[in-house]
């Protein structure tokens, strides 16, 4: 399998059907390659969604949900290859090394196996764009909702964790905090992320105004749950996930199936994180995802401050200077915040 997708992109298998392309935001993109691999299936366009290395979580499912809009629209048949086209989730263990990623977490979205699917006459893979950037926004879209709905189906384990925690730790009024740290913060072009010290006078803020009695904490740095802890003592509730001390958690193997436990966790903990009444957005996936999953309208605090430099070179250490520097003279600060009822 993986020979002849080698040589369909480096062309030396023929694409004898034509390109198809979609007009988004008055631009025109090539919404996949065509490639035949055999004679099997010749009634059936398969659309193969891959992603060469992928990201983050959310954004890997966000990724996935927008091709599947575009299979839906075309009426092809479509398959998640996870599998041959790795993800930073895909793990090196024994039991998992030659699994499909996607099917780690949810379950297989059609009855078509990959080793027949690439034995097929036609196939269309994926580009690596995505061609809407509206999914897990607080506003409802009907069409994200529609095709999440008919297509992903989280696995009854990770349901069944993620409930129970709920029924057991979320009894009060719960702030969901989703606390960035790691690679985050020297990422280019994303927004920053607030330091220990703005987090913690923001959250005090929010428990006086709006009486929350928990804090639900999201966050990969043992420094930032610490220091919660020793603020807010047993208000604090976490789930039991992999922290690092400052460093990102895929440079590292620690733990036996490190980089699946490391996907099954953020899942679940977003799934904790819908359950919340209040949600502190600081545009990341994670907050984002979890008022799409939620039933219930959230109190969402949103938070600005700011974008890390387009430079990798100067991103790398903008957030670490901002971040001791005094308000005046450029440091972090909040520059627009804003309280409303999510429209779930």
């Amino acid at each position: 399998m993986k020979h002849l997708i080698r040589k369909y992109f480096t062309h030396q298998i023929p694409r004898p059907l034509k390109n198809i392309f979609l007009k988004n935001n008055k631009r025109t993109y090539a919404i996949g390659k065509i490639a035949t691999f055999g004679n099997k299936n010749t009634n059936k366009i398969f659309y193969i969604i891959k992603r060469n290395k992928g990201s983050g979580f959310f954004s890997n499912v966000h990724f996935i949900l927008s091709h599947l809009l575009i299979a839906d629209k075309f009426s092809f048949i479509p398959i998640i290859d996870m599998k041959n086209f790795k993800t930073i989730y895909n793990d090196n263990s024994a039991s998992l090394k030659n699994k499909n990623a996607w099917e780690y977490y949810f379950k297989k979205i059609n009855k078509y196996k990959l080793s027949d699917v690439y034995k097929s006459k036609n196939l269309i893979f994926s580009s690596d764009f995505l061609p809407n950037n509206k999914a897990f926004n607080y506003e409802y879209d009907k069409n994200y909702e529609k095709i999440f709905k008919k297509y992903v189906k989280i696995k009854p384990s990770f349901i069944r964790k993620y409930k129970n925690f709920s029924k057991n730790k979320l009894k009060e009024k719960t702030l969901g905090i989703h606390f960035r740290g790691t690679s985050y913060k020297t990422a280019k072009s994303h927004s920053f992320q607030p330091n220990i010290k703005i987090m913690i006078n923001l959250t005090k803020d929010l428990i006086k105004k709006f009486g929350y009695r928990n804090i639900f904490i999201i966050t990969e740095e043992k420094e930032y749950l610490n220091a919660f802890i020793k603020n807010f003592g047993n208000k604090v509730v976490f789930y039991n996930s992999y922290r690092s001390f400052r460093d990102d958690a895929f440079t590292s193997y620690p733990r036996k199936n490190h980089r699946f436990n490391l996907g099954k966790e953020t899942l679940i903990e977003t799934l904790i994180l819908s359950d919340c009444e209040g949600i502190v957005s600081n545009t990341t996936n994670i907050e984002k995802a979890a008022r799409f999953f939620s039933k219930k309208r959230q109190l969402v605090h949103s938070i600005y401050l700011g974008t890390n430099s387009r430079n990798k070179y100067i991103a790398i250490w903008l957030w670490y200077l901002k971040s001791i520097l005094p308000k005046c003279l450029g440091g972090l600060k909040i520059l627009r915040s804003k309280n409303y009822l999510s429209k779930n």
